[in-house]
């Protein structure tokens, strides 16, 4: 459904679905098009995709009389008379896509994970199709290609160029899913003489995807705030911690994180408004999360 609705506004409104293979992990869908999808088109086509998969729309569907469904904003159907007196409408973000459609589909765009086009091919005149895999099969897609960098070297460059493409683009999608999650965390922070601690564990892959994750903490607590994010990176512990802007002048991100760090066997520091460091001792991350409050009150007392 998100598919056919980014191929009608980037290629236009005479794309019509002729037919389609939904699995999994991968499709196939059959369209009417007069000529060749460009690599700018399709690269638009899938940041529509993957967009609205990020933006967690819940997906819910309608049982209605097919007079009153023709009615629906923007709905979609192809297949005239197949259609009996009761339609089933799909519905994922009433501005964006309604679709008559009796399958079954995801309970969130989240769900899907992550969308990418491996294919597009013509199937007959004014006939085109596109193939696309979602979720863990993008991870799949990603070793294929390392599989032909080995084997074919005369086609190296380019898949190189398309690997550290798609592992950016999961970096960064998994960024913004962790950074949807900050405003949670700040809820769940604990007031300490004045301030609000937050300590959480978070999933990320690298020092610079954790700190970008902790720029985004400090932005959410705006005052009075103090965070300490920790993951588990390439077998070591990582932090990071952020203080407001109005508790720098009392409170250091980097004496704090200094001293975290040496429950986990490690060391680190940085700025007084965000400091990194690293310790070997990855079994102890919950008990340095949980000691921080403690840290933090003591230099409050102090």
């Amino acid at each position: 459904h998100l598919l056919h609705e980014a191929l009608r506004r980037v290629l236009g409104t005479h794309v019509k679905q002729s037919g389609s293979l939904v699995a999994p992990n991968h499709l196939r869908f059959d369209f009417s098009h007069f000529e060749k999808v460009s690599k700018e088109e399709i690269a638009d086509i899938e940041a529509m995709v993957n967009e609205k998969i990020m933006e967690r729309i819940g997906v819910y569907t309608l049982e209605l009389p097919i007079e009153e469904a023709q009615k629906f904003p923007n709905v979609k159907m192809f297949f005239g008379d197949k259609y009996g007196d009761f339609v089933r409408v799909v519905v994922m973000d009433e501005k964006f896509s309604a679709e008559f459609c009796g399958g079954t589909h995801v309970a969130n765009t989240s769900d899907i994970g992550l969308f990418k086009i491996t294919g597009e091919t013509a199937i007959a005149a004014g006939m085109r199709r596109i193939e696309a895999v979602t979720g863990i099969s993008v991870y799949e897609y990603i070793q294929q290609l390392n599989t032909q960098i080995l084997t074919n070297q005369q086609a190296s460059d380019e898949l190189h160029d398309k690997v550290r493409l798609l592992e950016r683009e999961l970096a960064s999608f998994k960024t913004q899913d962790i950074i949807k999650q900050v405003p949670e965390m700040v809820t769940r922070s604990i007031h300490v003489h004045g301030v609000n601690v937050v300590a959480e564990r978070v999933a990320a892959a690298s020092a610079d995807q954790l700190k970008e994750i902790g720029d985004a903490l400090r932005n959410e607590l705006k005052h009075k705030g103090i965070g300490l994010l920790a993951a588990e990176i390439d077998g070591k512990a990582q932090l990071v911690c952020v203080v407001t802007d109005d508790e720098v002048a009392t409170m250091s991100a980097g004496k704090l994180v200094g001293q975290v760090a040496k429950i986990l066997g490690g060391g680190g520091g940085g700025k007084a408004h965000l400091a990194t460091a690293g310790g070997k001792d990855v079994h102890k991350i919950d008990e340095a999360l949980q000691e921080f409050p403690l840290i933090v009150q003591g230099w409050r007392v102090g």
